[in-house]
């Protein structure tokens, strides 16, 4: 019986890594939220992922506009259930890395 379980537990640990593991290839934008530095970006502010080559004025420029959009957004709908997150690249390498193909920008969603 502990070998049974001994199995069922090293069987379930496999299954979670094989899940982490598909879940960030698929979704490499989700991953880089939670490990920035994995995918080569970083924190730019409260809740913004920034490629690590993006310049300073880029980025002050993003916080802006992000800030500016969940105010407008805000006074049209009222308040968020939920705060989203933003993911910006500003090289085509960074894009290529993020599972993308040249579009200026794409929106995912998470179930409510």
């Amino acid at each position: 019986m502990r070998k049974l379980i001994g199995y069922l537990f090293a069987g379930l640990v496999l299954f979670g890594f094989a899940a982490t593991a598909s879940l960030a290839y698929a979704y490499p934008i989700a991953a880089a939220v939670v490990c920035p530095s994995c995918y080569g970006m970083e924190y730019a502010g409260r809740r913004i992922v920034v490629d690590a080559a993006m310049p300073a004025q880029m980025r002050a420029e993003l916080s802006g506009d992000a800030e500016i959009a969940a105010s407008e957004v805000g006074a049209f709908y009222g308040a968020f259930s939920r705060q989203p997150y933003l993911v910006a690249c500003s090289t085509d390498a960074c894009d290529h890395r993020m599972g993308g193909r040249g579009a200026k920008a794409i929106t995912l969603s998470t179930p409510s």
